[in-house]
């Protein structure tokens, strides 16, 4: 009977977020569960915890759609046209935003855990402590998602002023909920994963659950978004100090690996959109495809020919890791050992040491070539060896929800800043370092329910 009335929760807590025009949640007289076994049995939910932004790849430098066939097909696939092309509106009047949902369905569920786990019945502190671990790891992971997308790169001049997102913290919040300030937001991102890493185990057979590693890996990714190089060096050794395994991509055998159970993976987040099949499908810039290199196993193994696999009109190479894996096991955009080694390799070039950050990038490369291809990085100073680490870091990420907010924050560098232009049915777009457009809009819907939000500027 627990399971059966959780189930209805979860049901509840879904509809809540997803059709009761968020942010105008109103929990108050739902069930509440008062054992400790319900509550894990809430974090159990993977099909509602472990998703990330699945729209923003179609934004970035990372694609590029130059066939008419493809580009005529998606005109009226919505959202996926508006994303491309950087419009000002993603959703019409009547339609939600799948990411805004999907995360405060993710804030929705960690509340009601974190309110009432630690005075449940019939469970060990040990238990409680892990599952209200969980709750915030879950929670912070969703709110640095919703703050990436609908707000500023984060700037310590301005992320006090800067428009964030509502900073909900219980689960039973009233409708009219402002934008927190991106500060704000990042401070309750880094008081959260604080408060996590003790109460987590190290590890976890299942890499759906947040561990005490991925607490630290997740700070360490909001400390190098923060500009706090310190810190992030920090947090990725104690990361690596508990998981450092590297994934040899020679043994894969050009078979693509699942995320829940490929070594590397700390904790899985799938994009919650799909790129699978034609028309929506995320075929590479010429840049990428040559960033990468026919000889990279990456390109070998998460790559294909885009008119084998989706249109033989198609031209170039395509994104193959949705295509091949069952839902829900899409595009990992969850914290791996690779990215914090990335992360560890970034700031220690930023701080003047070029050595190592190449000796953390050679690490990773030999793990991405066969034996013959492996030639080892160098580089003669830092500046060098920061720009072969960036373009380690989206050889890395490719495709899986990274270059989208990397393109933000280095943008605020004159030397890494980039225009993009593209053509889409007989139109160029051209998107600025610095633009509004970088900001992604709230869906209008919201508006209809919250008159205190307040849109970003396009």
């Amino acid at each position: 009977m627990k399971k059966v009335s959780l189930s209805i929760y979860i049901i509840t807590a879904l509809l809540a977020a997803g059709c009761q025009k968020y942010v105008d949640i109103r929990t108050k007289g739902q069930l509440i569960p008062s054992e400790t076994e319900n509550y894990r049995y809430i974090m159990n939910q993977a099909s509602t915890l472990n998703f990330g932004d699945g729209y923003n790849d179609l934004a970035s430098d990372d694609v590029d759609f130059v066939d008419l066939a493809q580009q005529q097909s998606l005109a009226n696939y919505t959202p996926y046209n508006n994303y491309y092309t950087w419009a000002e509106k993603m959703y019409d009047a009547s339609s939600q935003d799948y990411n805004w949902n999907g995360m405060y369905t993710i804030v929705y569920n960690c509340n009601t855990v974190l309110e009432g786990v630690m005075g449940s019945n019939n469970g060990t502190s040990t238990e409680k402590n892990q599952i209200y671990g969980e709750a915030l790891v879950h929670r912070a992971d969703a709110y640095l998602t919703l703050v990436k997308a609908y707000g500023k790169a984060y700037d310590s001049a301005t992320a006090a002023t800067d428009l964030g997102v509502p900073l909900l913290l219980k689960a039973a919040t009233e409708s009219g909920e402002p934008r927190a300030s991106v500060q704000a937001v990042y401070s309750r991102i880094v008081e959260d994963l604080k408060q996590a890493a003790p109460l987590l185990s190290r590890t976890t057979q299942l890499n759906t659950f947040p561990t005490r590693a991925a607490a630290f890996a997740l700070l360490a990714r909001v400390s190098l978004d923060m500009g706090n190089y310190t810190d992030a060096i920090t947090y990725a050794d104690s990361t690596l100090a508990i998981k450092n395994a590297v994934l040899d991509m020679n043994t894969l055998n050009g078979n693509i690996p699942r995320a829940t159970d490929n070594p590397e993976v700390i904790l899985t987040k799938f994009a919650n959109a799909s790129m699978a099949y034609a028309p929506a499908i995320l075929r590479l810039s010429d840049e990428m495809a040559n960033l990468l290199g026919t000889a990279d196993l990456r390109y070998q193994v998460y790559t294909g020919d885009a008119n084998a696999y989706a249109d033989p009109s198609y031209t170039g190479r395509m994104y193959l890791v949705d295509y091949f894996s069952s839902y829900p096991q899409a595009r990992n955009c969850g914290v791996t050992v690779p990215e914090v080694m990335l992360i560890k390799a970034e700031c220690v070039a930023r701080k003047g040491q070029a050595s190592p950050a190449m000796d953390l990038v050679n690490a990773l490369r030999v793990k991405r070539f066969a034996a013959a291809d492996y030639v080892a990085e160098t580089a003669a100073n830092a500046d060098e060896a920061l720009r072969k680490v960036l373009d380690e870091r989206r050889r890395e990420l490719f495709c899986r929800g990274f270059r989208w907010n990397d393109l933000k924050r280095l943008n605020k560098e004159a030397r890494f800043a980039k225009t993009i232009t593209r053509n889409f049915n007989g139109v160029t777009y051209t998107l600025a370092p610095g633009s509004n457009r970088y900001v992604f809009p709230i869906a209008d819907y919201y508006f209809s329910f919250n008159t205190n939000l307040v849109q970003n500027p396009r």
